[in-house]
Formats: C-alpha cells, sequence, structure tokens
C-alpha cells in the first residue's frame, strides 16, 4: 500500500510539471515590430501600444509576445515565430527591407503569418509596395492605395 501511494504521491506531483512543460514547449510566439514616434507627441505611439497589445496576448495562454523597436536586430528572435506584426509607420518599408529580406522571404516560406496595424499598412511606392500588395492583399500610400 505503501508503494501504491508513493507512486500516486509522485504521479500527481509531476503530472502537472509534465503538462506545464508541453504547453510551453507550444506557445504561439508573436512578434509585434513598433518603432520610435514620428508623429506629434501623444499620437502613434508605436512601442507603448505595441507593449500593451503583448500585455494583453500574454494573458492568454500558451502565447509568448515579444515586442521589438524596429525589425529585430537578433535573428533567434523570431525563431519559432508564428506570426509577425507591424504596428509603425510604413511597415511594409520595415519587414521588406533589402538588409534582412531573405530572412523574411524564408519566413514567409514557413508559414509566419504577417499583419499590420493602422500606418503599418503603408509602403513606399515601388517594390516594398508591390510586395506588400502581394503580401498582405492591399496596402496604404498617401499617394495611392490598393
Amino acid at each position: 500500500m505503501r508503494v501504491l501511494s508513493l507512486m500516486l504521491m509522485t504521479a500527481t506531483t509531476l503530472l502537472p510539471m509534465t503538462i506545464a512543460q508541453a504547453a510551453d514547449d507550444a506557445k504561439t510566439k508573436i512578434i509585434l515590430i513598433g518603432h520610435a514616434p514620428d508623429h506629434a507627441e501623444g499620437t502613434h505611439e508605436y512601442l507603448p501600444d505595441s507593449e500593451l497589445i503583448a500585455k494583453l496576448l500574454k494573458q492568454t495562454p500558451n502565447v509568448e509576445a515579444i515586442v521589438s523597436d524596429g525589425w529585430p536586430a537578433d535573428s533567434e528572435t523570431l525563431k519559432g515565430a508564428k506570426a509577425i506584426v507591424v504596428n509603425g509607420k510604413l511597415g511594409g518599408n520595415i519587414i521588406f527591407d533589402k538588409e534582412h529580406r531573405e530572412q523574411i522571404d524564408a519566413l514567409l516560406k514557413e508559414g509566419v503569418g504577417i499583419g499590420a496595424l493602422h500606418w503599418g499598412t503603408g509602403a513606399d511606392l515601388g517594390e516594398n509596395g508591390e510586395q506588400w500588395l502581394k503580401t498582405l492583399g492591399g496596402w496604404f500610400n498617401t499617394d495611392f492605395s490598393a
């Protein structure tokens, strides 16, 4: 009987830890990209807004939300990401910048989702705008919108 009690006690102690570990392994990683203000003070606060969104996302079980000021400098930040959300002016230019173009192309091929908030739907005319249109299905530019 003692052995059975010890086994049950061990199982009830370890099982929650095993489940918690499995849950941590299955986290959905979301990267929120903002940047320094570029509008009047108190408006378009990309990074604080992104921090607030991350705080709300983290209330969802198994969601990891990371905020980056611009494109993440460390490529490890993007490892395992399921989605990237751009919350900053001209998001298409941030995403499709030539410095990390190959990296974003690879992430898109892996099935990483892309989203954009407010000014993040914008891009310059030309290659970035065309790629943003192809990726999002629509984009904003003060001279043209699709």
